[in-house]
């Protein structure tokens, strides 16, 4: 009796245990979920004062660009567009003042707002910030540098009102409206700072509440795995209470050991596979009936998808080759098909980015060659779309010719950013790109660079990069591609692309 009581006041403590912990984890997860919620409309919000403050910046601008011009010709639609430009700054004036009250009219605030140019579903996050976190750094300062402005814009439209009265009494003349002009482009050089300082005070505010979000993710992942290791010692203290138990933990053990072998071995297929189907989904999805807003929802998720499944394989090929397990295999293909078939994918990218993609193979390329042709699509892949990536407009070409020895040279040009001299030489490193704001603005692993020159280091080839900052670069390979004369017993497993898609590219 004595030893069936001791395991039963095992099993309850175990059980408290265990409840002590879940109850933990509930609590840690809902924490998490709050603040993360809470973070996301933070950002939410201060990405709507972001573009309030491009709008009111424009909207001040403009003003003041009518009023020089209404003064020197008294045009009246001159001044009616000056009316409709100061009427955004106002606006937000109106909704800040209204804001600073110790109990304010939310239906002024909004209507302020709007009259400010802000879309009507930012308004309510807007205020949201604005009341929580007025007394905060950022925002505090933001404020302070609101509000002398908008007294600054106060003395604009005072300027523009005395203007349009003395021209409607006929009392205005050169001398004096210049006079008027000079004092309002000298308030207006006065608000330039204050505008840059609200926006770069939110910027650093958005950072921030980004690091503290992430920064409290990694802290929760830690504190779920420590409660995780506590769990499984509570679990592994109560196994040992038993022979049997202890032979069952053994065996797991060893079901664990041969599990992780398989995770190992499959590993690949197994991240893959139900990323396509959510990519595959997605288009799907995009090709059904949708708003435009859904639309760009959906085509937003399938890109953020296809980056993901892209640094997926990327990081899996780059273990491989630092296993020294991966290898070039060389069978006859088409090398016309795989360039072609790189522009047909990488088309509908560069027709969303209206920039023209071409491609001119030299005639001189025979019609079968032997190579890897998986490696060299995955290669001319990379290049491609970090060309594309990294052009906002202009053109990316890519051409092909026939070199002595057998050997073929591949170079894609385009008239994107280009690269600061000195940066070239880490382009081909793993987890590095030209500067630390490249992968701020346009994303990415800095993998793609690193695995093509590997790649082509396998295939007894070299790797180079030509570019001017702002003016384009040129990225080049050359290998050896020797000829097959075979060039009359092409078949479907022959080549990269299947019978179809070749019919299509024709």
């Amino acid at each position: 009796m004595g030893a069936k009581k001791r395991r039963h006041d095992v099993r309850i403590a175990f059980k408290r245990q265990l409840l002590i912990v879940g109850g933990g984890l509930v609590l840690v997860v809902s924490g998490v979920v709050l603040l993360a919620g809470n973070s996301m409309r933070m950002l939410s919000a201060v990405r709507g004062y972001v573009g309030a403050e491009s709008l009111w910046s424009k909207g001040q601008k403009d003003s003041v660009m009518e009023l020089d011009r209404y003064a020197e010709s008294h045009d009246e639609a001159a001044y009616g567009r000056f009316l409709a430009a100061i009427r955004v700054p106002l606006g937000d004036e109106k909704a800040r003042v209204e804001l600073d009250k110790p109990r304010f009219d939310k239906n002024v605030v909004r209507g302020g707002f709007i009259e400010g140019g802000n879309h009507p579903d930012d308004v309510e996050g807007m205020i949201w910030l604005y009341v929580h976190f007025h007394d905060s750094r950022y925002l505090r300062s933001s404020i302070e540098n609101w509000t002398g402005a908008d007294k600054l814009v106060q003395q604009i439209a005072h300027a523009g009102e005395e203007i349009h009265m003395m021209v409607l009494s006929g009392q205005a003349n050169s001398q004096v409206s210049r006079r008027l002009i000079d004092q309002v482009n000298a308030t207006n050089a006065i608000i330039s700072p204050l505008s840059e300082s609200f926006s770069h005070n939110l910027g650093t505010s958005a950072r921030e509440i980004e690091n503290v979000l992430l920064m409290t993710l990694v802290s929760t992942a830690g504190i779920l795995l420590l409660v995780g290791c506590w769990a499984y010692f509570l679990v592994f203290r109560n196994v040992e209470k038993s022979d049997r138990e202890i032979r069952a933990s053994r065996d797991r053990a060893l079901d664990l050991s041969r599990i992780k072998g398989q995770f190992v071995a499959n590993m690949s297929h197994e991240i893959r596979t139900p990323m396509n189907g959510v990519l595959g989904m997605l288009q799907l999805l995009i090709d059904t009936p949708l708003t435009v807003e859904q639309r760009e929802f959906a085509q937003i998720a399938h890109d953020s998808g296809v980056a993901l499944l892209d640094i997926i394989n990327d990081i899996l090929d780059l273990s491989r080759m630092e296993a020294g397990k991966l290898e070039v295999r060389s069978a006859s293909f088409q090398l016309r098909e795989i360039v072609s078939g790189v522009e047909m994918l990488l088309k509908d990218q560069a027709r969303r980015k209206h920039v023209a993609l071409s491609s001119t193979i030299d005639s001189k390329i025979p019609t079968l060659v032997f190579g890897d042709a998986p490696r060299l699509r995955q290669i001319l892949m990379n290049l491609v779309g970090n060309a594309l990536k990294f052009t906002g407009e202009g053109s990316v070409k890519v051409m092909v010719m026939q070199l002595p020895s057998e050997r073929v040279r591949f170079e894609v040009c385009d008239t994107g950013i280009g690269i600061a001299p000195g940066a070239e030489k880490r382009l081909f490193e793993a987890f590095s790109q030209a500067d630390g704001s490249i992968t701020r603005k346009y994303g990415g692993a800095g993998l793609g660079l690193a695995i093509s020159s590997q790649l082509i280091g396998l295939m007894g080839g070299e790797i180079g990069v030509e570019s001017k900052l702002g003016l384009g670069s040129k990225f080049w390979f050359e290998v050896r591609l020797p000829v097959d004369t075979r060039s009359d017993e092409i078949s479907g497993t022959d080549l990269f692309f299947a019978p179809s898609t070749l019919a299509r590219l024709k």
